[in-house]
């Protein structure tokens, strides 16, 4: 060969070319030649070729060990002898070898040494998806080095014992025997005494035992135990106690929405009532699980004691909304008091939650008492210049019209306003008069604006900023021929 290539050796990929080859091929044979061959070819058809040429199953199992990928695939595939194919199944470290040898073997026995001591993991998994025998599936999940042949064994187990004792063992692949665990006791034992946190997850998932659940729920569990354990709860007051002790934010929204399906069915009783106003109330962390909690009570006083005791200004601020409407005219100055203290006490951020509070105040002052209740907010200059104007707004409402006095008590709202202009401000600065000046003007439905000596209309003006060009909206009023804008 020193002189000249053989013709399996010449670097071609011309398919007439690769025909010759392959022809000239078949014309041998020799075994070992061909052997040759099939290690040495340039072309991988030529290989393929020889191998199926070889008819020495020896030769054959000797290629597929040292010939890797489809060379040795196609090796293995002609061998008839099993015990040559388990031997390469057990020892080949080419993926497609391993595989393809595995598959050929039937033997439930050889099946089963083979998961355990193949040294490819294709060939042990192959051989796994083909065992049948529970026990020995169990034994391969239990004792198998490899954890994805584990898994594929615990994947297949389905005989209750056997199913369980895997689900009992420390092993990962624990968890996919306590999904298929059917018996209420046995369901119960994993779930409370399996050795993976999976595993008991798992088995909590399917269980059914009331008091179980509620013993995991509201125990020291793992967080993945209690939520299991809460998706499976329907008792109402298992969920209840579940929210007074449960700090994680996921658990105690599943809680929430558990027991809002709980109470679509069942309405609350006193007692529960009373021990859920007191989680509301006792609630200090962020989140909305304790604010719809709140959708789940109806009754006045319910709302009272929250606005009233309730630590979170948010949970304070959803009470108020759920009583204003609630409340009898005759509680409305009440209310509106509560709602007055709050905002001047309120720090900057919660001034505006209690200026909006106070707003929809003004809208069940207007709907169901007496319009002079809103006077107090025009008067008290504290109130600063935006309180002031939404409550002139109500005034205002076309709903008022006709009401014995209105006007009056119109005029004196605007002219109060007008004269507070000096003193109005918040926390923070003095309010300046174009935009006290401009909040009561577009307060004004357009014929109190012109009776009042208001003209007020806007435009647009191109602006440019740190962001880039944009348009702003620009308000103008015109009073007593003094002209104001805002921006």
């Amino acid at each position: 060969m020193g002189l000249f290539k053989p013709f399996w050796m010449k670097e071609t990929n011309d398919s007439a070319k690769l025909r010759k080859i392959n022809a000239g091929v078949r014309k041998i044979s020799n075994q070992n030649k061909l052997y040759e061959i099939a290690t040495t070819a340039y072309h991988g058809s030529v290989k393929t070729t020889a191998v199926e040429c070889i008819t020495d199953e020896a030769l054959l199992a000797k290629l597929a060990l040292s010939s890797p990928g489809s060379v040795g695939e196609a090796a293995v595939k002609r061998i008839k002898n099993k015990d040559l194919v388990y031997d390469i199944a057990l020892r080949s470290k080419d993926w497609k070898v391993s595989e393809a040898a595995a598959g050929m073997i039937e033997d439930q026995a050889l099946l089963g040494k083979m998961a355990m001591t193949a040294a490819h993991e294709r060939a042990r998994r192959s051989a796994v998806n083909r065992i049948e025998d529970q026990e020995v599936l169990a034994r391969i999940a239990l004792e198998s080095a490899d954890k994805w042949t584990a898994d594929d064994a615990a994947r297949r187990v389905r005989a209750p014992e056997q199913a369980l004792r895997v689900a009992m063992s420390n092993r990962e692949c624990a968890v996919h025997c306590a999904y298929v665990v059917s018996d209420p006791a046995a369901r119960l034992k994993i779930a409370l005494e399996a050795p993976t946190r999976d595993a008991r997850a798992a088995a909590i998932s399917k269980l059914d035992d009331a008091l179980a659940l509620r013993q995991i729920a509201c125990g020291a569990s793992s967080n993945e135990e209690r939520q299991e354990a809460v998706y499976r709860l329907k008792d109402t007051d298992a969920l209840i106690d579940v929210l007074e002790s449960e700090p994680v934010q996921n658990i105690r929204e599943r809680a929430v929405f558990r027991l809002r399906e709980s109470t679509s069915e069942r309405p609350l009783s006193d007692i529960q009532r009373a021990k859920l106003i007191r989680v509301i109330i006792a609630d200090r962390k962020d989140g909305n699980d304790t604010i719809r909690l709140i959708d789940l009570l109806d009754h006045v006083d319910d709302f009272w004691q929250i606005l009233k005791e309730a630590e979170r200004t948010d949970v304070q601020k959803t009470a108020f909304c759920k009583l204003a409407p609630l409340v009898p005219a005759s509680q409305l100055p009440e209310l509106c008091k509560e709602a007055e203290e709050r905002y001047h006490e309120a720090g900057e951020q919660d001034r505006w939650t209690w200026e909006s509070a106070l707003d929809l105040a003004f809208s069940m002052i207007r709907e169901k008492g007496s319009p002079d209740l809103l006077m107090p907010f025009i008067k008290d200059a504290s109130y600063g210049s935006a309180l002031a104007s939404n409550a002139i707004k109500e005034l205002f409402n076309e709903e008022l019209d006709g009401r014995e006095g209105i006007d009056e008590l119109r005029d004196e709202a605007v002219k109060t306003f007008i004269a507070n202009i000096p003193e109005y401000g918040n926390r923070f600065k003095r309010q300046d008069e174009t935009r006290c000046i401009i909040s009561l003007a577009t307060s004004l439905p357009p014929a109190a604006q012109e009776k009042y000596g208001f003209k007020v209309w806007e435009d647009e003006r191109e602006d440019e900023d740190q962001y880039g060009r944009n348009t702003v909206t620009v308000t103008w009023v015109d009073w007593k021929g003094k002209i104001f804008s805002y921006p």
